[in-house]
């Protein structure tokens, strides 16, 4: 016998065996049960979530020869003809490869006949954003007036790109990613069965790369107990995902929190020697990055930093400057995506997060500043405007009584005055704080009509606002890859950078 995928041997044959779909699966039932069954159904969700799958199951579910049932019993000529793609009356269809109008139209001619095996015709259109606008209309005129005997089954990654006409006329069925634990259970049960051998924090880490997707995760242990013999290992799963380890990721956050541009370039280079994918190695530091915001935050890491005694963090640093560090790596990814200075894209990310992490010094106090306010970061000197810019303490506290957290934690480090003109300037420790607490006030209005209001019940009046820096400008918006060059030698005079391509 040929040998089978396992994404496709353990591939779900009833409702109850859809994993991390329990609302999709308890509403088909009940549907399939009262017979009040839709003439299309719209399932929407990201890869490897069951959506075929589903529609697959549906089918069997209307035309088992003991139904319609709920419950199909796998076990009769219709189940096994549907099981084995082997029925003429259930058709699935891959939009993307016949996404004309013509080809549309072909198919749609057929709905008018009567099924010739079974009870009911069941049309799968996968990828269905795929469609041409023609194709869609010509769909959207079957949709309008369907008759009795079909059901239509329209699966799709990106339903945004599904007209709402074509919406409308559908039932919608959110999948979601799938859980972790529901992810380590099944591949649990499927190494069981198939007499492998997985260290626990293997199957984590498979988990965790299938990012909600049950067949991406059989698929990748498939692939790893190819490669390991059926004794899979934690080094195994990174070297088959092409994962960086965590070794080197906290070799590059210590270096690049002490300011070793030299230690930073070499382990780039030495990552590029070693054939990683750029892109995923930044993706695997933004995730180590992530993992240490949430040991700082007290949370319980992901992926990196389990096996640190006390789960602490290479590097003494702040949840601002990690958030920050962050979002640099996050910005660089995105870059790669227009570049083909991959190795070159990695060097900046690293002296970028450099710079986010070194660049948290204290604010400043004179020797007449007093203590800080309520626990917030905030003072204010003993001049006579002291009194009155007191009220934003005020303000902090409002801001902390009515959960919102995000203006909250980005004000924590501002030190608050009145300047001669009566504005309250907002002097903040860090970049990152500065230009997220502006943007909010600029793009959400919500946000700005909330803090005037508190502002004109502390101060009695409409204040103005100010932002400004610990002495330090904010960085340059319109920074290019060949500006950030620019930057970097100026940060860092004597930087060498290396030639690269895609590494």
């Amino acid at each position: 016998m040929a040998y089978q995928s396992l994404y496709l041997k353990y591939r779900p044959t009833t409702f109850e065996g859809l994993v991390g779909q329990q609302h999709v699966a308890r509403t088909l039932q009940n549907a399939v049960a009262s017979g009040r069954v839709s003439h299309a159904y719209l399932f929407t969700g990201p890869r490897g979530t069951g959506k075929t799958t589903a529609a697959r199951i549906l089918a069997r579910a209307l035309n088992c020869e003991k139904g319609p049932t709920p419950n199909p019993c796998g076990q009769c000529g219709a189940c096994r003809r549907i099981m084995h793609d082997a029925c003429l009356d259930v058709v699935e269809v891959d939009a993307a490869s016949r996404r004309k109008v013509e080809e549309m139209s072909e198919l749609l001619n057929s709905v008018g006949f009567l099924p010739a095996e079974v009870r009911t015709k069941v049309y799968v259109i996968d990828e269905v954003h795929m469609l041409s606008a023609h194709a869609f209309n010509a769909l959207l005129k079957t949709l309008e007036e369907p008759p009795p005997h079909v059901v239509f089954v329209l699966a799709t990654t990106e339903v945004h790109k599904v007209p709402a006409t074509i919406v409308s006329r559908c039932q919608r069925f959110d999948f979601r990613r799938i859980g972790l634990g529901d992810l380590l259970r099944l591949l649990g049960g499927v190494s069981a069965q198939e007499g492998i051998a997985a260290e626990n924090d293997a199957l984590d880490f498979l988990a965790e790369a299938a990012d909600g997707s049950a067949r991406d995760a059989i698929t990748l242990l498939e692939q790893a107990a190819s490669y390991s013999g059926n004794q899979i290992t934690l080094n195994d799963v990174i070297f088959i995902v092409g994962a960086t380890e965590e070794g080197p990721l906290e070799q590059f956050v210590t270096a690049a929190a002490q300011g070793d541009v030299r230690a930073g370039m070499e382990l780039v280079e030495r990552q590029m020697m070693l054939g990683k994918d750029a892109a995923l190695l930044l993706q695997d530091l933004a995730e180590y990055l992530r993992d240490c915001l949430l040991v700082t935050l007290g949370g319980e890491p992901r992926r990196y930093l389990k096996a640190q005694p006390g789960k602490s963090v290479p590097v003494s640093t702040d949840k601002e400057a990690l958030m920050e560090a962050v979002e640099v790596v996050q910005t660089t990814a995105e870059e790669l995506r227009l570049s083909s200075q991959h190795r070159l894209l990695c060097e900046l990310a690293f002296i970028r997060m450099s710079e986010a992490l070194r660049r948290r010094e204290p604010v400043a106090k004179d020797d007449k500043a007093e203590p800080q306010m309520g626990g917030m970061g905030l003072t204010t000197g003993k001049d006579e405007r002291s009194g009155q810019a007191e009220g934003w303490e005020r303000v902090t506290e409002a801001l902390e009584r009515d959960k919102a957290i995000p203006l909250l934690q980005l004000a924590a480090d501002a030190k608050a005055d009145l300047d001669d003109q009566g504005r309250l300037v907002l002097t903040f420790g860090y970049q990152f704080s500065k230009e997220e607490f502006e943007r909010r006030l600029r793009e959400e209005m919500e946000s700005k009509t909330y803090l005037d209001r508190l502002l004109r019940g502390a101060f009695g009046r409409n204040v103005s606002v100010e932002c400004r820096m610990c002495g330090k400008q904010p960085a340059d918006k319109g920074d290019t890859t060949a500006g950030l060059v620019e930057k970097v030698r100026r940060v860092f005079p004597g930087t060498q950078f290396l030639e690269g391509g895609h590494g």
